[in-house]
């Protein structure tokens, strides 16, 4: 049987391995939970980052959104006030005509005062004076009123592409293409 001395021995030696073991592993341990710890730091970080950079490119496309509506709406406005004051004018100008205020007139030349006449035979005789065989000529109030019509169609056409042209610019922010 072994002596007591050599068991004592042997257990002591057993304990202080184990106690050995434990300072070793507490010591990986430790290593281990500050890795971990640093880490779960730079994750964090990364994920704080990529969350500021998405917030500051929602908030860019917000402010560009914001931007863009309000462009169209001055777009808008202005455009409008366009057509507005042109459907104005136009109305005036046809009650003008309506009514015999105003007077449109084209320029015409009279054949008979400019040295020709219809039947090809010679002109007769005219005062010599300085005019060159052109005037005005007054339109009838009803063409007129017509005219003015299809000048007024024509200056709304020409307001709704510039609006149409605007909104393009805007939405498609072609900046390239200066604004009329």
């Amino acid at each position: 049987m072994p002596d007591m001395k050599t068991i004592a021995g042997v257990v002591l030696a057993c304990i202080a391995t184990i106690v050995l073991q434990g300072w070793r592993h507490n010591a990986e341990l430790a290593t281990v939970r500050q890795e971990h710890a640093e880490e779960r730091e730079a994750a964090a970080n990364r994920v704080a980052r990529a969350n500021l950079r998405a917030a500051n490119a929602l908030q860019l496309a917000i402010d560009i959104d914001n931007r863009r509506k309000t462009d169209q709406a001055a777009s808008e406005k202005r455009h409008f006030k366009e057509m507005e004051n042109a459907q104005k004018s136009s109305t005036t100008l046809q009650r003008g005509v309506a009514s015999g205020d105003v007077r449109l007139s084209v320029r015409a030349t009279c054949p008979a005062r400019a040295g020709a006449s219809p039947a090809g035979r010679a002109a007769p005789a005219v005062a010599a004076d300085l005019d060159d065989g052109t005037g005005r000529a007054d339109i009838h109030p009803a063409d007129g009123a017509d005219l003015i019509a299809l000048f007024a169609e024509a200056d709304g056409v020409a307001a709704r592409l510039n609006a149409l042209q605007d909104w393009v610019r805007i939405e498609v922010g072609d900046a390239e293409t200066p604004a009329p």
